[in-house]
Protein backbone atom coordinates (compact mmCIF):
# COMPACT_ATOMS: atom_id res chain seq x y z
CA UNK A 1 0.00 0.00 0.00
CA UNK A 2 1.38 3.33 -0.95
CA UNK A 3 0.02 6.12 1.17
CA UNK A 4 2.32 8.75 -0.35
CA UNK A 5 3.59 9.55 3.13
CA UNK A 6 0.12 9.63 4.60
CA UNK A 7 -1.14 7.15 7.13
CA UNK A 8 -4.32 5.18 7.51
CA UNK A 9 -7.19 5.70 9.94
CA UNK A 10 -9.18 3.01 11.69
CA UNK A 11 -12.50 4.23 13.09
CA UNK A 12 -14.25 1.91 15.49
CA UNK A 13 -17.29 2.03 17.75
CA UNK A 14 -16.50 0.73 21.23
CA UNK A 15 -20.01 -0.07 22.44
CA UNK A 16 -18.97 -3.74 22.43
CA UNK A 17 -15.40 -3.39 23.69
CA UNK A 18 -14.38 -7.02 23.04
CA UNK A 19 -15.58 -6.84 19.44
CA UNK A 20 -13.93 -3.45 18.93
CA UNK A 21 -10.60 -4.78 20.19
CA UNK A 22 -10.77 -7.73 17.80
CA UNK A 23 -11.66 -5.47 14.87
CA UNK A 24 -8.75 -3.14 15.64
CA UNK A 25 -6.35 -6.07 15.96
CA UNK A 26 -7.52 -7.60 12.69
CA UNK A 27 -7.36 -4.35 10.73
CA UNK A 28 -3.95 -3.50 12.16
CA UNK A 29 -2.62 -6.96 11.30
CA UNK A 30 -3.83 -6.62 7.70
CA UNK A 31 -2.27 -3.19 7.33
CA UNK A 32 1.04 -4.44 8.72
CA UNK A 33 0.92 -7.48 6.43
CA UNK A 34 0.56 -5.05 3.53
CA UNK A 35 3.66 -3.17 4.66
CA UNK A 36 2.09 -0.32 6.62
CA UNK A 37 4.00 0.39 9.83
CA UNK A 38 2.25 0.75 13.18
CA UNK A 39 3.31 4.41 13.27
CA UNK A 40 1.26 5.04 10.12
CA UNK A 41 -1.96 3.66 11.63
CA UNK A 42 -4.22 5.92 13.71
CA UNK A 43 -7.14 4.49 15.67
CA UNK A 44 -10.14 6.69 16.45
CA UNK A 45 -12.63 5.30 18.93
CA UNK A 46 -16.21 6.51 19.25
CA UNK A 47 -18.88 5.34 21.71
CA UNK A 48 -21.34 3.82 19.24
CA UNK A 49 -22.51 3.34 15.67
CA UNK A 50 -24.22 6.75 15.55
CA UNK A 51 -20.84 8.51 15.91
CA UNK A 52 -18.96 6.20 13.56
CA UNK A 53 -19.91 7.79 10.22
CA UNK A 54 -19.07 11.37 11.29
CA UNK A 55 -15.70 10.20 12.67
CA UNK A 56 -14.86 8.41 9.43
CA UNK A 57 -15.97 11.44 7.41
CA UNK A 58 -13.82 13.77 9.51
CA UNK A 59 -10.80 11.53 8.93
CA UNK A 60 -11.54 11.27 5.22
CA UNK A 61 -11.88 15.00 4.56
CA UNK A 62 -8.88 15.90 6.74
CA UNK A 63 -6.45 15.01 3.96
CA UNK A 64 -4.16 13.37 6.53
CA UNK A 65 -4.92 9.80 5.51
CA UNK A 66 -4.54 7.73 2.37
CA UNK A 67 -7.45 5.59 3.54
CA UNK A 68 -10.02 5.25 6.28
Amino acid sequence: MNGDGRGYAICVATFYRDLADRLIAGATAQFEEAGVTAEDISVYEVPGAFELAPAARTCAISGKFAGV
